[in-house]
């Protein structure tokens, strides 16, 4: 369930990837994972739901109460995220197509 990639922490649920957030000790819903060309890494993509800084719900979108939830239930579980090394790899557990 729970994946390590590139220092991050991810998670497949019933609302799509979610990423631990050290910041805001929460997992924090994504649109999608992305190629970074200028940083030249594969991080998470917030797009919607980090559009208006001043909504309450920033980071979260309709999400807070289930993101909340579901860190409740997967924290004790951070330290054994299975370690994902290979970029092909951790592409293909995001099941995410190519563009």
């Amino acid at each position: 369930m729970l994946v390590k990639f590139q220092d991050r922490i991810y998670a497949k649920s019933q609302i799509g990837i979610l990423v631990w957030d050290h910041a805001f000790q929460n997992f924090r819903p994504c649109e999608s994972i992305v190629w970074n060309p200028v940083k030249k890494i594969i991080e998470p993509m917030y797009g919607v739901y980090i559009s208006e800084i001043f909504d309450r719900d920033y980071g979260y979108g309709d999400h807070r109460v289930f993101c909340t939830e579901f860190t409740d239930k997967y924290l004790s579980q951070l330290d054994d995220a299975a370690e994902i090394t290979n970029p092909d790899e951790f592409w293909k557990w995001t099941g995410q197509k190519l563009k």
